[in-house]
């Protein structure tokens, strides 16, 4: 009979030695409970074993070093400048990682936060972001990303908005060259990421309202055809115009066009009528844009006094709220800084009171949405006018975010930007409409 001492030392070595001689005669001597019971704590005792060394294993794969990318986010399109972060496990001693950018070397991301912003260019293409970092041991550790195109089917579901901005000193100077994190956005009074900022070349849409009533006959009409025209020759390639010549009718129009001679093809020169409707043919204008993709510009030369619209400009100013257009006015004055034409009392529905209440509101619209009013007293200044608004549009910002989620309800959305540096002030739209279920922007 084998000693107690002995029996309780084989446990360990018939886990050690399954197929031993010594286990074959040990279990001989065993009742079939005794044998089943050690049987059975020899799988448990294996399959321990087993569980260990899983958990092992895992353990050493989490410690081993390997870099990822962070932002932009998988699926994201990124245009201008644009925030390439990485992060590193088990990589404490890591100072520096190497960024690629469509197979250049495009920068270093250094620690702490392994972050820079990058000018990747505003063309609508694919791009690759590869990362590389060096382990301790050596050891050549990558991360890979492609960035999609845009694609215009893709565009609502995307739902990236984007804010036009012009930034000014206190001399009235547009400043140049900023970066996202100069800048702070935010929706609702919710801070937004930037994932996109652009400047310059911004490709646009604008329509070009030219009031054709008495007040601009002789010098103001051929200033404001000079005007027009060096407007449209100084527009880039993929940017398109289109002229509407106005009085209480529509006296002249052409097609979008990047052409001179065609947008001014059916503008009669000296030929002005009596009477000026500014708020239909403004309101009208906004549905020509409707269609139009990026950037939405009007531009009202007029001294601002309506006499014989339909609507008012309460009407307007809601349509414009609901659209992407900036507006621009070049109020046309006399010498005196007054309005050409005088309101008395022609309107058929307002007083004079009324039409000068009415022009405010259209000055008001024209700062709600991005815009602003230069004022000419002298008909030689009406180019300089429309040169300087070209300029601005290709001195603003383009600031890319992506909203929250939220109810598509239709409802109001104030925007707020800020700039970094005293004495720097923002031109931008004071918001805009969300998207309704009902079908798509109000």
């Amino acid at each position: 009979m084998i000693p107690r001492s002995k029996r309780t030392s084989l446990g360990p070595k018939i886990a050690r030695h399954p197929n031993h001689p010594s286990l074959v005669m040990a279990l001989r001597g065993l009742s079939l409970e005794r044998r089943s019971l050690l049987c059975k704590g020899t799988a448990w005792a294996r399959l321990g074993l087993a569980a260990s060394l899983l958990w092992l294993g895992s353990a050493v794969r989490a410690s081993e070093p390997t870099v990822e990318i962070v932002a932009p986010t998988p699926g994201t399109p990124i245009f201008g400048e644009t925030l390439i972060q990485a992060r590193t496990l088990s990589l404490e001693s890591t100072t520096e990682i190497e960024l690629w950018l469509d197979g250049k070397r495009a920068g270093s991301l250094l620690a702490p936060d392994f972050q820079l912003w990058l000018d990747v260019g505003a063309e609508n293409r694919e791009h690759t972001i590869e990362i590389l970092a060096v382990s301790p041991a050596g050891v050549r550790l990558q991360a890979r990303l492609v960035t999609p195109a845009v694609h215009i089917n893709d565009t609502v579901e995307l739902k990236l908005r984007q804010v036009f901005a012009t930034i000014v000193n206190v001399r009235g100077q547009r400043i140049l060259g900023l970066v996202p994190k100069d800048f702070e956005l935010r929706d609702n009074g919710r801070k937004q990421r930037i994932v996109t900022l652009a400047s310059g070349d911004i490709p646009f849409s604008a329509v070009l309202l030219l009031d054709g009533s008495l007040s601009m006959r002789g010098s103001p009409m051929e200033a404001a055809i000079q005007g027009v025209r060096s407007f449209v020759e100084g527009m880039n390639p993929f940017d398109e115009a289109r002229l509407l010549v106005f009085s209480d009718r529509l006296l002249a129009a052409s097609p979008f066009t990047g052409s001179p001679d065609e947008l001014l093809a059916e503008v009669p020169s000296q030929r002005v009528e009596t009477g000026t409707s500014i708020h239909d043919h403004l309101f009208w204008s906004i549905r020509l844009l409707e269609g139009k993709l990026g950037r939405k510009v009007l531009v009202l030369l007029s001294d601002g006094q309506d006499v014989h619209s339909v609507l008012r400009m309460e009407v307007v100013a809601e349509a414009l709220s609901h659209s992407e257009a900036q507006l621009y006015w070049v109020q046309i004055l006399d010498a005196q800084g007054l309005a050409r034409s005088r309101a008395r009392g022609l309107h058929s529905f307002l007083s004079a009171e009324e039409i000068l209440q009415q022009r405010d509101l259209l000055r008001r619209a024209v700062q709600r949405s991005g815009g602003r009013v230069l004022e000419v007293r002298q008909p030689e200044e009406i180019p300089q006018a429309l040169a300087e608004v070209l300029r601005e549009l290709r001195e603003q910002y383009a600031i890319g975010y992506y909203p929250e989620p939220g109810i598509e309800d239709g409802s109001w959305h104030r925007l707020d930007v800020k700039v970094q540096g005293l004495g720097r002030r923002v031109q931008v739209r004071e918001g805009y409409f969300a998207p309704s279920q009902m079908g798509g922007d109000r």
